[in-house]
């Protein structure tokens, strides 16, 4: 039985893997055939520039996961929720103030980092800061997910999430650019 267990969960560790990786390029892909190069020059050197507040989102779902695994093994319920409740105010208490000096400083920073040539992805650089604060909040559901033993969930949220990203890209793309993945992407 432990085996079988074992194997389900890992099981979806490897599908949320294969899926996360094949759709993570497939916008500069779609960029490319539709748009051309120069904008997927511009895109993915914002993108890159966006994940930098990918990071703190990673750590907490890192810290989440056996904290939930602990509480929901225990059966401590009401110390998981809290715990829960105390990281989105803590996580927002850290990310948006990143998130606001990405976005407010955006074209000064990609001006400073790849030179005046990228500005023109200050609009899109702005979206995915956005977009990073709500994977802030899914990076913390997921490790809860994870902790408890229910590994499927996040799998069927990361196909979703895949699917919706590459039609999103396909609409969008061919009419936005590389403004229509930052849209897709977040």
């Amino acid at each position: 039985i432990l085996m079988n267990d074992m194997l389900k969960y890992s099981f979806h560790l490897i599908l949320i893997s294969t899926i996360g990786t094949t759709f993570r390029y497939t916008d500069s892909v779609l960029i490319t055939y539709f748009r051309g190069l120069k904008e997927v020059a511009v895109y993915n050197a914002i993108l890159p520039t966006a994940l930098l507040l990918w990071y703190f989102p990673m750590a907490i779902n890192n810290i989440v996961w056996p904290m939930a695994s602990e509480f929901w093994n225990l059966g401590k319920m009401v110390e998981l929720k809290k715990g829960i409740e105390l990281l989105y105010r803590f996580s927002l208490i850290v990310v948006a103030p990143l998130a606001l000096l990405l976005f407010v400083f955006s074209g000064i920073i990609l001006k400073l980092l790849y030179g005046n040539e990228y500005v023109i992805g200050q609009t899109a650089l702005q979206i995915l800061v956005l977009g990073m604060i709500f994977f802030t909040f899914h990076a913390i559901n997921s490790g809860v997910f994870y902790g408890i033993g229910k590994p499927k969930i996040n799998t069927i949220v990361t196909l979703i999430g895949s699917i919706l990203s590459l039609a999103l890209n396909l609409i969008l793309i061919p009419k936005f650019g590389f403004i229509g993945a930052a849209i897709a992407a977040s």
